[in-house]
């Protein structure tokens, strides 16, 4: 299920996944929890008991209610009624995945799965999404009005906007209005090169980019939900004018309320404040002056950083900074969950937001590396780099043989501290003895090279060059365990 997800979010294409029915599904509802909250198109075939069976008991000792199961997913449950209605039901169930952008579980059920399914002879005809809504006049005005009078705007992209299309109306609006321009973290480096980039809007933020957020006295939102990690649970947004432009008025997180809301595509949305505000003559604001600018391109995150790095461990914040500079240009980043993850994502840039993948709108470790060998079926072509901790890796460590099975060009960072970083931290906070988040694992590159793939330990930074040639000259799936000190506590 992580793979089919990492192949369609690089893809844009529905991804297709089989579980076994009953303990089958359930050892995966995790997994399902976490995709079926990122909007993208995932159908997932399973079994049913059958049809036939009077009661739980002729199921046999796999049966649960897999309705009952998967509804506090968010994912939908659809099953096979007959093998009359099979080509019906197994329509219906991709429309709905693809149409909804939503995850869909089908079941069949066993006793229908050797019957015979007539086709229709013309084939199917399936439904595609509608064409991009256009904004309301009305709405759009009251938008502009808004626009118009604030002195220190900001335009933000979502995910919504990368789908639209619509980098280059966001930034020809952003010179209209004199603003700089950020994203979410989704929405990684869409303006990547772009003049008053301002880079991550969040709690990744560069320090300079929060500096900016902090002065401007109105955001411009497109395509973006505004959960607590873009807005640090609202207080970014706070005291400023809020416009928001989307195709869903309920995308939208905790209680932030909007000053104008456009429904409509992004693309069309900021193209139609454009014309509007040529119309009125509106001079731009002068936040985005060629000093603002000239600082943001010439940043420099090392700035940021007073390295930690000893003998035997390596900061993570640096080693996170240089693998940025030492991976090869062209890749895809897939991040998982953890302690370490602050650095990954705010030091390692990606080509564009279609290289990204990160999976945490469940808050669970472990689930990177089946997205990784995912997104690696989905771009061939350049390697896919993934970042996990060494607990999130052990859970998961089992799939690195179907990266080798396949000769992927997969490379693993793990950021390894010896345990459960965020738990030591918490001990710490709370005046408690952190040994008891420390744990013995064994020697990550050893197990990678039992695997069949190429392992390297790296303990100071002198080792941390030598990784450069190892990547440079990789021939399949490899591991770089990177050793990080679990007391040092990472800036966020």
């Amino acid at each position: 299920m992580l793979m089919a997800y990492g192949y369609a979010r690089l893809r844009g294409e529905l991804g297709v996944a089989s579980v076994t029915f009953g303990p089958g599904l359930t050892n995966a509802l995790t997994a399902l929890t976490e995709v079926a909250r990122n909007e993208t198109p995932i159908l997932v075939l399973t079994g049913h008991f059958p049809v036939a069976s009077a009661s739980d008991a002729a199921a046999g000792a796999q049966f649960i209610s897999h309705a009952e199961v998967i509804q506090p997913t968010g994912a939908t449950y659809v099953r096979v009624r007959s093998a009359e209605t099979a080509v019906e039901d197994v329509v219906r169930a991709v429309q709905m995945a693809t149409i909804e952008r939503r995850v869909v579980v089908l079941g069949v059920p066993i006793d229908l799965q050797e019957g015979e399914v007539v086709f229709p002879a013309g084939g199917v005809e399936l439904a595609s999404r509608s064409g991009p809504i256009q904004p309301w006049p009305d709405a759009l005005e009251r938008a502009v009005g808004i626009v118009a009078t604030i002195r220190r705007p900001l335009i933000l992209a979502g995910w919504g906007a990368v789908g639209s299309g619509a980098r280059q109306e966001l930034v020809e609006l952003a010179r209209r209005i004199g603003a700089p321009l950020a994203t979410t973290l989704f929405a990684r480096d869409f303006f990547r090169g772009e003049y008053g980039d301002l880079g991550v809007f969040g709690t990744v933020s560069s320090d300079l980019a929060s500096d900016v957020i902090g002065r401007s006295d109105c955001v411009i939102v497109f395509g973006a939900s505004l959960n607590w990690w873009t807005t640090m649970g609202g207080d970014l947004l706070r005291g400023k004018a809020l416009v928001r432009c989307d195709t869903d008025r309920a995308s939208i997180g905790g209680d932030i309320q909007e000053d104008a809301f456009v429904l409509g595509d992004a693309a069309l949305v900021a193209a139609g404040m454009v014309a509007l505000l040529a119309e009125l003559d509106h001079e731009p604001s002068n936040f985005l002056s060629p000093d603002l600018a000239a600082d943001l391109a010439d940043y420099s995150r090392r700035s940021e950083v007073d390295d930690h790095s000893t003998s035997t461990t390596v900061d993570v914040r640096t080693a996170a900074l240089r693998l940025d500079e030492i991976l090869p240009i062209e890749r895809t980043v897939v991040c998982d969950l953890g302690r370490f993850m602050i650095a990954a994502l705010r030091y390692v840039s990606v080509p564009d937001p279609t290289s990204f993948v990160l999976g945490m709108r469940f808050g669970s470790i472990g689930l990177g590396l089946g997205m990784a060998i995912g997104a690696a079926f989905a771009r061939p072509e350049q390697p896919v780099v993934l970042f996990v901790g060494d607990g999130g890796l052990m859970m998961s460590l089992s799939e690195l043989n179907t990266a080798v099975q396949h000769s992927l060009d997969l490379i693993v960072v793990v950021m390894n501290d010896g345990g459960y970083g965020a738990e030591y931290r918490h001990f710490v906070d709370r005046g408690m003895d952190p040994s008891l988040s420390l744990l013995s694992w064994p020697q990550f590159a050893q197990l990678a090279e039992g695997f069949g793939a190429a392992g390297l330990t790296v303990t100071n930074l002198d080792e941390l060059e030598a990784a450069a040639a190892a990547i440079e000259h990789r021939n399949g799936p490899m591991v770089i365990d990177i050793k990080i000190d679990p007391s040092h506590n990472i800036p966020f």
